[in-house]
């Protein structure tokens, strides 16, 4: 149906921008960082909060990277669309 899509493309761009919108939008909101981290483990780990500390950073740029590349690629399954409406 995606290749029909692109042989056959509508001339009102308007519902495929919006379509491309609401899903780069949702990419973004979705996820987070998983710490795993407690509300009673916070008493106790605050003799280690270096440690602790180190761990968040870690799990926030492996978080980051991860949904960098989720974004990625489907901004590169949506490529062929913004070409077929002149935006590339």
């Amino acid at each position: 149906q995606y290749s029909q899509l692109l042989q056959h493309f509508p001339e009102n761009h308007l519902p495929i921008l919006g379509l491309i919108g609401i899903v780069s939008i949702l990419l973004m909101l979705w996820g987070g960082i998983a710490t795993y981290v407690e509300a009673p483990d916070k008493l106790f780990l605050l003799v280690a909060e270096e440690e602790v500390r180190e761990h968040i950073q870690k799990q926030s740029l492996i978080s980051f990277i991860f949904w960098v590349s989720v974004q990625t690629l489907f901004l590169l399954l949506f490529a062929p669309l913004f070409l077929a409406m002149g935006l590339g």
